[in-house]
């Protein structure tokens, strides 16, 4: 808007009218340089000031005018709003999970009230808002106040928790929009921020490991974490990263996932601490590093992982060089073989081929079979536990269950002082023997009971040794020795029977033909059989009769060798007699015609039965002796 009021015109051609009239009045100058007063007339004079001063007095009334429009206008059109003072205040670091409050200040120092006035706040995704002093519209994120008055001052407090990852900065940022209450349309805009640095976690976290650990033994980890806020947390995760050759037995509490790596907690009250136990086994080489890293963090709204601290254990494998051997009849073989009725002399060897002392030794034998049982255990020092096992003092077995037979003998320092403390260099061995049982049955109902017939009879055997190296807090460590399976050999057996014919000589005489038949009937129990095979050789003066009948098999005479086969390729479990009814015979029919009698005539040189026993991958052999004709 602009005004014309030609003000400086007017006033420059009045002013050139009063000095004109002025110079007629004062500077009329006689020929000769004299003013004459003597023409001068009063009253004309002051009428001609008064016309002029009205004059002057209206020209300045309108030129006053002009300027104060020109001010009040002005203003109006040239609003910049540099005096509204918009700002967001708030700290500039604080702890991750704890609460903080923002204030939003809006000051109007402009002269002009505003009016529609709105804030607009955008808030951090992991930022979770609690409460405002001024309720947002609709539960958005925007704030409205009607009007904000010339030089009042307006506020928003706004309060929160972030749920972020230590170390990161946060930042919350404000748009003001507002408009003079004097313009009709037009809008103003103003921004402010503000940056948080989350410095500190709201939780404390410490891993309790060894310095050392023993290779190839079990390890211990505590984590310990604490809530280091005046809040609860609602849901945690702790993730773990385990060193190469860990693997994880058991923990406290128990995982719940497949995974093994990571553990949800829930409602952890302020100052409230909890430790998670980790229980494993690490394998690997002395002097090898092994690092645990576990990571913590708060689950958000978003259902988002916020690290809030790591912490990372470092354990160095040392060796015990401990050195077990389990010794059955000399043997340490993990697989070995014996009869029922065999004694199993055991030795349990030990040395400690280190350069540390080892302390608190404690040895225990596992004994396990599914069905063998034992007669008794004998030994010169008495385990702690055969005592309480022992059904009398002849004969000694313990049955877990019906399905797993499972015995425990434990020896320690207090009954071996030689294993209280071993020093390096110091060796040592514990003897014990074992009768195994001799019968298949221990009753005639159980051999009648042919659906439970029991097969494949082993004893699993084993060491432990549970010991302390005693220059480290924390050593404490268990080594185990071979396992040793003792398969039991199936109970094949040959039953040989010599029949004399009525027809034939009998007693033998010189020179007469005397016949006999002879019977073999085989029977097996627990263990499958093939190649199964029967010999024997005949004397010089036993003849080889072309009869000869078998259930099973082939039975062949070598008249070159003199030797007769009885071959068969394949014998089940618990067949021929008692076990079944099913029989495997040979019969076949020899002659002799004796040229001088002596006190026997031997019929049947020693006869061998072999066969490969399928369970313990092993070839069998029993003889029996030679069949004689008194």
């Amino acid at each position: 808007m602009s005004f014309n009021f030609k003000t400086k015109e007017i006033e420059n051609k009045n002013q050139k009218k009063i000095e004109n009239n002025l110079d007629e009045i004062y500077n009329t100058e006689k020929k000769r340089g004299e003013f004459d007063f003597s023409h001068l007339e009063h009253k004309e004079k002051n009428k001609t000031i008064q016309i002029l001063m009205g004059i002057l007095f209206f020209l300045f009334i309108i030129f006053g005018i002009s300027i104060i429009g020109f001010l009040i206008f002005n203003k109006q059109a040239k609003f910049s709003g540099e005096k509204v003072i918009f700002k967001i205040e708030g700290p500039t670091e604080i702890s991750s999970g704890s609460e903080v409050t923002y204030q939003i200040n809006l000051h109007n120092q402009e002269a002009i009230d505003l009016v529609d006035v709105s804030v607009n706040i955008k808030f951090p995704s992991d930022f979770k808002l609690k409460f405002s002093s001024l309720a947002s519209v609709e539960n958005s994120n925007i704030w409205k106040i009607e009007k904000i008055k010339a030089e009042e001052t307006k506020q928003i407090k706004i309060l929160g928790q972030f749920l972020g990852e230590v170390g990161t900065s946060k930042t919350i940022s404000a748009i003001l929009n507002y408009r003079p209450a004097n313009f009709s349309s037009s809008f103003f805009e103003k921004n402010s921020s503000i940056t948080t640095i989350l410095n500190k976690t709201s939780v404390v976290l410490d891993i309790i490991a060894p310095e050392k650990n023993l290779a190839d033994s079990l390890i211990d980890y505590e984590i310990k974490y604490k809530n280091n806020t005046l809040l609860p947390i609602e849901a945690m995760k702790i993730v773990i990263k385990y060193p190469e050759g860990f693997t994880l037995i058991k923990s406290e509490p128990e995982i719940l996932q497949t995974d093994n790596d990571f553990w949800f907690f829930s409602n952890l009250q302020p100052g409230e601490e909890k430790i998670l136990k980790i229980n494993g086994e690490i394998k690997g080489v002395p002097g090898e590093i092994k690092e645990l890293k576990a990571s913590l963090g708060i689950i958000d709204q978003d259902n988002k992982f916020r690290l809030q601290a790591e912490k990372t254990s470092i354990v160095s494998l040392i060796v015990s060089n401990l050195f077990v051997d389990l010794r059955i009849n000399s043997q340490t073989f993990t697989n070995q073989s014996a009869d029922l009725g065999d004694i199993l002399d055991y030795e349990i060897y030990f040395k400690n081929n280190g350069e540390l002392e080892i302390k608190n030794l404690s040895f225990e034998i596992r004994l396990a079979s599914p069905n063998l049982r034992w007669q008794k255990i004998e030994t010169k020092i008495l385990p702690q536990e055969l005592e309480l096992l022992s059904r009398n003092s002849s004969s000694f077995y313990y049955f877990l269950d019906s399905m797993e037979g499972k015995a425990f003998l434990t020896w320690s320092g207090d009954q071996i002082p030689q294993i209280f403390s071993l020093k390096p260099g110091e060796e040592g061995s514990i003897p014990f023997r074992i009768f195994l049982q001799d019968k298949i049955f221990s009753g005639e109902s159980e051999a009648e009971n042919k659906e439970n017939f029991p097969q494949n009879f082993y004893l699993e055997s084993i060491v432990k040794i549970k010991a302390k190296i005693s220059e480290l807090e924390k050593s404490d460590f268990e080594i185990n020795s071979q396992k040793i399976t003792t398969k039991i050999k199936t109970q094949a057996e040959l039953k040989i029977k010599i029949e004399h014919f009525d027809n034939t000589f009998w007693p033998p005489a010189i020179d007469k033909e005397s016949e006999y038949q002879v019977n073999w009937k085989l029977n097996n129990t627990m263990n499958n059989l093939k190649n199964v095979k029967v010999s024997t050789f005949l004397p010089d003066n036993v003849t080889w009769k072309e009869q000869s009948k078998v259930t099973t098999g082939q039975i062949k005479y070598n008249p070159e060798t003199r030797e007769v086969n009885w071959e068969i390729n394949w014998l089940p479990t618990y067949i021929g007699e008692p076990f079944s009814e099913t029989k495997i015979e040979a019969n076949f029919k020899l002659s002799i015609k004796p040229e001088w009698l002596n006190e026997s005539i031997i019929l049947l040189k020693q006869t061998f039965l072999k066969a490969d026993d399928e369970f313990i991958q092993d070839s069998i052999t029993t003889s029996y002796d030679q069949i004689s004709i008194d």
